[in-house]
């Protein structure tokens, strides 16, 4: 746990955390943004392009589960690197696809390096911030998520049209190696400990991080399901072209980013995140059903705000969610109830698309599956409803 006494963190601390934050997921999404692409040159149906996000998020819980805990006993700077290393790898492994197999092994190498990312860096910040800077920085470095999403929606379509989708990932990649320049200079050592925490027995995961674990699940199932159709579901299902299909999900990321950053300002201000968290998830539903709306009315404009909320709603809420678990568990007890949820999150992550894509295959109708992801989102609510419900007893 850090205090004033703590040394301010070196110069390029704060981009090497969105770096670590974004880098893990980025060749899903360049797969992702450039998915009308992929499909018709590697063959690629519906349900395999949902199943590539449910092998990258299966390997992603299998390797928070493993890992979570173990980012508390072992060097920041090792996990960081392993973080941005696998990146790179993944994204080559895109580039270099010929087909299906080499995709599969880029989704479990891209889950297993995002696997520890929001353990370690959110590790990084309980040791090294002070708590009442804890609401922006968490803010600043979940924004990595949607930055790396803004990127791949906004920069490869357009990359693609000019040399090719391999380059456009080759691009990618670049980007995620600068990363691993930045890692011994912006990666302080870890303090010595002021007091009892770090030294004392490992520290159990408090009972608020399992409200929060359900709360996950429900709402990541049904975001990543969103984020992985949403330009197929542009292009198919309203007629969008291929490059403003792929721009959804820079529109979305574009979103997210100022959400995650003006959400955990706000929720940084007290030690209470249930409301702010009911009120994400209801109007998360209200988003999926403006999708509803746009395929049933044949209102194709509706595509847009529906995105925007989607943004700023489902995906501004997983860094409300991190920033109750760094304020819940500080200490010893970050890397394991980080995991944890990292856990419910890639676990959502796999299961949204998978369910989706199965559902949808063979159809231009994604309606009847929008308004299920409404529902969802609404359950996610409720867990919100009975959580304070149990904590005021």
């Amino acid at each position: 746990m850090t205090d004033l006494a703590t040394p301010a963190p070196p110069r390029g601390f704060a981009l090497l955390l969105v770096l670590t934050m974004g880098a893990g997921p980025l060749a899903l999404y360049a797969v992702t943004a450039l998915s009308p692409l992929l499909v018709t040159e590697l063959g690629l149906s519906r349900a395999a392009l949902g199943s590539l996000a449910g092998v990258t998020f299966v390997a992603a819980a299998v390797g928070a589960l493993l890992g979570g805990g173990l980012v508390d006993r072992v060097s920041e700077r090792l996990v960081t690197l392993l973080v941005l290393a696998g990146a790179v790898l993944a994204l080559g492994l895109v580039s270099a696809a010929s087909g299906v197999a080499w995709l599969v092994a880029a989704a479990i190498v891209s889950g297993a390096a995002q696997s520890v990312s929001n353990p370690v860096t959110n590790r990084l910040v309980s040791v090294h911030v002070p708590v009442e800077r804890l609401g922006p920085l968490v803010g600043i470095k979940q924004s990595g998520v949607q930055l790396a999403q803004f990127a791949a929606g906004a920069a490869l379509p357009g990359i693609a049209a000019l040399a090719g989708w391999r380059v456009a990932t080759g691009c990618a990649a670049v980007l995620a190696a600068a990363g691993l320049v930045l890692v011994r200079r912006s990666v302080p050592p870890r303090p010595v400990p002021v007091g009892p925490a770090e030294r004392g027995p490992r520290r159990r995961i408090p009972a608020d991080v399992w409200w929060l674990l359900a709360f996950t699940v429900l709402t990541a199932s049904a975001l990543q399901a969103t984020n992985v159709y949403l330009p197929l579901f542009a292009h198919d299902s309203l007629g969008v072209g291929v490059t403003l299909a792929g721009a959804t999900a820079a529109v979305a990321g574009a979103a997210g980013i100022a959400a995650r950053i003006g959400w955990t300002r706000i929720a940084g201000r007290s030690d209470e995140q249930r409301p702010l968290l009911f009120g994400l998830a209801v109007a998360a539903a209200a988003g999926a059903l403006l999708l509803v709306a746009a395929e049933s009315l044949h209102l194709s404009w509706l595509l847009w705000p529906a995105v925007l909320v989607h943004g700023a709603t489902a995906l501004g809420s997983n860094a409300v969610v991190m920033l109750a678990v760094v304020r819940r568990a500080r200490g010893g007890a970050v890397g394991g109830s980080s995991g944890v949820l990292a856990f419910g999150l890639y676990a959502g992550f796999a299961a949204g698309p998978f369910v989706f894509g199965h559902a949808v295959e063979g159809s231009v109708h994604f309606a009847p599956v929008w308004a299920a992801v409404a529902i969802v989102y609404l359950l996610a609510a409720l867990v919100i409803v009975v959580w304070g419900r149990v904590a005021s007893r």
